[in-house]
């Protein structure tokens, strides 16, 4: 019996879902802290749907920032999803217009990857729906853990340290995509720039990183390429 694709997305997501699960309870414990009621706190998560920007608008909410910064400040750290959004295009293109409006609500980091790892090792993949249960199941658990926080409250702080929550998900996703020695390159490539221009603003040490990973697996590949057909 063939297990369906959206089923299998979702059981790829399990391993990922301990290291999103304390973050999204983090970002329900700081909605409630920076004013917010229970209805809004709610509410934002399903709206805005993105754990770092979430815990940043929710502090400047908190400082009493203007609306216009902290929406710019989300956008910012948002702009990944852009190149997600065009690696994701053509696999969801012949999706009707339902799957791939859900497909753009509910991308993540750990979706997208976990997609790209799958994509690694069965090519032949249906990857719509492979994706969608992914990340449908992703956005299912992370609200209700976003919830208990919500309604945790003021019991836990806001300010307790998971920050390694998220470097440990992209670890389970980065491994396994590092098979050939171009990808490799590309991930230490990445590492590094990424390390070195970790402290410039508006998350554009991200960029960086990404593009200069991109370019060197690129030309890393052209150069095998060209040395094997000597």
């Amino acid at each position: 019996m063939n297990t369906s694709p959206y089923l299998k997305g979702a059981r790829a997501m399990l391993p990922i879902m301990m290291g999103v699960i304390p973050m999204s309870v983090v970002t329900g414990v700081a909605a409630v802290n920076c004013g917010m009621t229970t209805t809004e706190a709610l509410l934002s998560s399903v709206i805005m749907y993105a754990a770092a920007a979430q815990l940043v608008a929710y502090e400047m909410i908190g400082n009493g920032a203007d609306m216009v910064l902290i929406f710019s400040a989300a956008i910012v750290l948002n702009l990944r999803f852009l190149l997600y959004s065009a690696g994701m295009a053509p696999h969801m293109r012949d999706a009707g217009w339902a799957k791939r409006l859900a497909g753009a609500y509910c991308l993540s980091d750990q979706a997208y990857g976990i997609t790209m790892v799958q994509l690694q090792k069965e090519p032949k993949t249906d990857t719509a729906r492979f994706y969608l249960g992914a990340a449908l199941f992703m956005w299912v658990i992370y609200q209700c853990a976003a919830a208990l926080g919500v309604f945790l409250g003021r019991s836990i702080s806001p300010d307790l340290s998971l920050d390694f929550a998220v470097p440990l998900t992209f670890s389970a996703l980065v491994v396994p995509l590092m098979g050939t020695p171009e990808l490799r390159v590309a991930a230490i490539t990445s590492a590094i720039t990424a390390l070195w221009f970790a402290d410039l603003p508006g998350n554009a040490g991200f960029f960086i990183a990404t593009f200069s990973g991109i370019t060197a697996g690129m030309l890393f590949r052209e150069y095998g390429k060209r040395r094997n057909g000597r």
